[in-house]
């Protein structure tokens, strides 16, 4: 099994990706660019999805590594 820390860090490049995707989505029509609204709403959902998977995976805690810190 990998480990969670893997995990979590693909969880959180994943989300950032998605991020950055809908905010394109989003932004296209500010640059002059005609794209239905529908995908600019999925692009709004996208930010959202990937705003809360990144900072979901970020408070993940490992309970061995917070009990060394004590």
């Amino acid at each position: 099994f990998p480990s969670h820390d893997n995990l979590f860090e693909k969880l959180t490049k994943i989300g950032l990706t998605i991020g950055a995707i809908g905010g394109a989505l989003v932004a296209l029509p500010a640059s002059g660019i005609a794209i239905p609204a529908g995908l600019a709403t999925i692009g709004g959902y996208m930010i959202a999805t990937g705003a809360v998977t990144s900072a979901i995976s970020k408070l993940t805690v490992d309970p061995a590594q917070l009990e060394e810190q004590k």
